[in-house]
């Protein structure tokens, strides 16, 4: 989905996402990253992405429909120490953990990261791969843009589940339409 994908591009670029550009060499690739890359740096693939339904008409402003992303962030480093890869990762999940991406036409309604810890993907001579990867569902709805900023009509419910404890944490957002 192009404007998931978009959200967590503008995310990273924004003044939030400092820490992790200053890790990853401020390159953010979507899906493979060019020949010319070098350093350090992430990829982000969109796993699977598919609409579903609920029976609750209420949970989205179009009647349920919803689309549920899967999307794995792989932090890539050129040295051999994995501690390059960890600080990566863990920059990464202070930038995406419990954050609301601002989509285009859609409304998040869901978050949650899949890998509680990290996966090590690839470990030899050119360096390291780290995956981590996150469930996201986002509510298709009508927008209007009000100055440069995405006002959406109706109630607005946010799930996000901590992946260590499991705990849920619902938000309830009232938007009046501008």
């Amino acid at each position: 989905m192009r404007e998931l994908l978009q959200a967590i591009k503008t995310r990273f670029d924004s003044s939030t996402g400092a820490d992790l550009r200053a890790l990853s060499s401020s390159q953010m690739f979507l899906g493979v990253a060019p020949d010319s890359a070098s350093g350090d740096y992430i990829t982000i693939r969109q796993v699977s992405g598919e609409t579903e339904w609920t029976i609750n008409s209420q949970a989205t402003t179009t009647g349920g429909d919803y689309e549920r992303v899967l999307v794995d962030f792989h932090c890539w480093t050129s040295d051999r120490s994995p501690l390059a890869a960890w600080e990566m990762v863990e920059a990464l999940k202070d930038l995406y953990d419990h954050a609301i991406l601002t989509t285009s036409g859609y409304t998040m309604l869901h978050a949650k990261r899949t890998t509680p810890g990290v996966h090590m993907q690839q470990w030899d001579q050119d360096g390291n791969d780290v995956v981590v990867s996150y469930e996201y569902r986002l509510g298709k709805s009508t927008s209007t843009s009000v100055g440069g900023v995405i006002a959406q009509a109706g109630t607005v419910n946010l799930r996000v589940i901590d992946p260590i404890t499991d705990l849920t944490t619902e938000v309830t957002d009232v938007i009046a339409r501008a």
